[in-house]
């Protein structure tokens, strides 16, 4: 009789584990479900207060330890995607250390952990770290579910991204153009990644000079955007960016603008746009207003983007220095060399004040001021500040003097110094080629 009590006992025991077990699997799974509602909203941040709430139910000792890994995985995206880039390292890393206790080496988990952690590392600028990561989570991807797989794909991208910015452009051409064949194998040729890849390919192609295939790319990009969402989605902002530095390239200013236009519209959409990419569009259409003579419409522009920068960082930033550059280039176009030389001294004032200055765009400044100096026809001030350049340029390292000596040559040209203007113009003609690289091109690159 005693032993039929402890066997009764032991099944109802049971059964009320089995019981609670299954209801705590059913509120967690709730919870899971609701999270990703709220991250099909974009309310990532109410979704990462609910993945904290499936943290705290979840037994570890019997739960998944890849609905676990993914939990992390998802609080740490979520963290990236409000650009709160320490929590997301933090919770990334939870993960991480969860799979090294649980002795799982390279799992689907894993690599997405790292994707996110190489991500972190991407924004930040942090390159080399950026590039380990991506590398490991391609380890852990390629032994997991293999090289066929739309996350292989998407490491592959990211990559490219890396190399993007560092300029290593055939690498990144064939990082890209792996991430296109799988993608287009495993989601379909018009999948939306497809069109972020042909974007960022057209990059490539655009910096080595090749801009009919760039032109392809960036017009297969928007044709994919638009048959998926519709001609009103944001990200057809970044194309038609490319389409409109591109134009500008082929010297159709007119097209450009009206891409230029574009990208702004839809930026301007979106509430949580970055400040940076917006001021940065109202430069550009401005530069392109100016090279039509359309002034008066490049400094509006200018305003604009200014009004911008100056909300999003403050007065010093190196964004709002390049503004203040734009502003100099435009009026000493308009023959406004006084207001020319104003914004020129802002921005050497911003840029002196930056922690890691940008050499070449101090000396662009100066070339622009001598230019100005040049035309009202004050050559002391002038050779001054072609002088200043030339000082520069030999302490750093920054090559292209080009501008520099042919400003010099003017001034000896109007002064009737002519003995000196040969040595000037020869100098010159030595330093012209020289590419300068702008990392702002790079701003408009998907998925990093």
């Amino acid at each position: 009789m005693k032993n039929n009590k402890i066997v009764i006992l032991f099944f109802v025991f049971n059964f009320l584990w089995l019981h609670a077990q299954k209801s705590e699997d059913n509120q967690v799974n709730k919870l899971l479900d609701s999270a990703q509602s709220l991250r099909a909203s974009s309310k990532y941040i109410d979704a990462i207060q609910v993945h904290k709430s499936a943290l705290l139910q979840l037994n570890t000792q019997s739960s998944s330890t890849a609905t676990i890994a993914k939990i992390y995985s998802n609080i740490g995206d979520d963290f990236i995607k409000v650009r709160n880039l320490d929590s997301a390292s933090v919770y990334i890393n939870k993960g991480l250390r969860f799979l090294k206790d649980k002795k799982v080496d390279n799992s689907r988990e894993k690599g997405l952990l790292y994707y996110s952690l190489g991500t972190v590392h991407g924004i930040k600028g942090d390159l080399v770290n950026g590039e380990k990561y991506f590398n490991e989570a391609l380890k852990a991807q390629l032994e997991s579910v293999g090289e066929n797989h739309f996350e292989t794909a998407a490491t592959y991208g990211n990559l490219a991204n890396i190399a993007l910015y560092r300029r290593e452009l055939n690498k990144a051409h064939d990082y890209l153009n792996t991430a296109i064949k799988i993608t287009k194998n495993t989601l379909g040729e018009n999948h939306q990644k497809v069109s972020g890849y042909y974007n960022n390919i057209g990059i490539v192609y655009s910096l080595k000079g090749e801009l009919k295939r760039a032109l392809i790319n960036y017009e297969n990009s928007v044709r994919i955007t638009k048959n998926n969402y519709g001609s009103d989605f944001i990200k057809l902002n970044q194309p038609y960016y490319n389409l409109s530095s591109l134009y500008h390239q082929l010297g159709d200013y007119d097209k450009a603008i009206d891409y230029m236009r574009k990208s702004i519209r839809l930026k301007e959409k979106v509430y949580n746009v970055r400040g940076y990419e917006l001021g940065a569009a109202y430069s550009s259409l401005a530069i392109q207003y100016s090279e039509i003579n359309k002034f008066e419409e490049a400094i509006t522009s200018l305003e604009k983007g200014l009004k911008i920068l100056k909300k999003t960082y403050g007065e010093i930033h190196d964004a709002v220095g390049a503004n203040y550059t734009n502003f100099s280039t435009t009026y000493r176009k308009m023959n406004k060399n006084h207001e020319a030389i104003e914004y020129g001294l802002k921005a050497l004032d911003v840029f002196d004040k930056l922690p890691n200055k940008d050499y070449t765009k101090i000396l662009s400044v100066y070339s622009n001021i001598s230019k100005a100096y040049i035309n009202l026809g004050d050559y002391t001030n002038a050779v001054e500040y072609s002088e200043k350049a030339l000082a520069v340029f030999a302490i750093k390292k920054v090559t292209n003097k080009a501008d520099t000596y042919l400003n010099l040559a003017k001034v000896n040209i109007l002064k009737n110094e002519n003995n000196f203007n040969e040595k000037y113009l020869d100098s010159a003609t030595s330093n012209i080629g020289y590419d300068r690289f702008n990392p702002e091109e790079f701003n408009n690159v998907n998925d990093l």
